[in-house]
């Protein structure tokens, strides 16, 4: 039984603040936003703690999304309409991924 449980623990993706700070990820983010890594990072992974589905969801889907709304220049305050992040469940791979889209604002 133990050794069950420490397989489906291995199989969990990379903490998502372990995953933020790894030096590829943060260079990126620079690249990305500039000055203002250091806050989007944060910014990020408030908005995955706050929503207990991208809690789960796999940091690379997570961090994907957030590189595309800084492409876009789109925030990412959920309450702001611009972008969000939303998770969604991948029966086939058996796993939830964060996917980007944009806000009614976003457009505008």
């Amino acid at each position: 039984m133990t050794n069950q449980v420490q397989h489906q623990q291995n199989k969990q993706p990379p903490a998502l603040k372990t995953f933020f700070e790894s030096a590829n990820v943060q260079n990126k983010i620079k690249e990305l936003v500039g000055k203002n890594a250091a806050t989007f990072a944060t910014s990020v992974m408030q908005i995955a703690n706050s929503n207990a589905m991208l809690k789960t969801a796999d940091p690379m889907s997570i961090f994907n999304a957030a590189c595309m709304a800084a492409t876009l220049n789109l925030p990412l305050q959920n309450g702001l309409g611009f972008a969000y992040i939303v998770p969604f469940r991948n029966n086939k791979e058996k796993k939830t991924e964060a996917q980007f889209q944009i806000g009614y604002k976003g457009f505008i």
